[in-house]
């Protein structure tokens, strides 16, 4: 729903000035409950491939990151890191680890 609220907003004609469009979205990510952002990686070498991702943030301090790279025989590999405001939990592959 913000994705789509955003986009409205900045798809319409703007009759103030950027600085008031630029509140508007602004107010808009504020007043959401979950602020979604799909990314894309770009190859850093040439052992790698663009990558791509989404990171969540959400009311209560819950966070979500997770993604997939490729390597030069596109091979993924997939990636994630999710916190609940007091434990997290990464993976990398098939590797896992949590803390506090």
């Amino acid at each position: 729903m913000t994705t789509l609220l955003i986009s409205l907003l900045l798809a319409l004609p703007q009759s103030g000035s950027a600085e008031d469009a630029f509140n508007k979205v602004e107010a808009a990510i504020e007043s959401a409950r979950t602020v979604r952002v799909t990314f894309t990686i770009d190859a850093a070498n040439e052992e790698s491939r663009p990558g791509k991702g989404t990171l969540s943030l959400e009311e209560g301090g819950r966070v979500r990151i997770e993604g997939v790279l490729r390597d030069k025989n596109g091979e993924k590999v997939e990636f994630s890191e999710e916190s609940d405001g007091q434990k997290i939990i990464s993976a990398i592959g098939p590797l896992r680890a949590e803390g506090r």
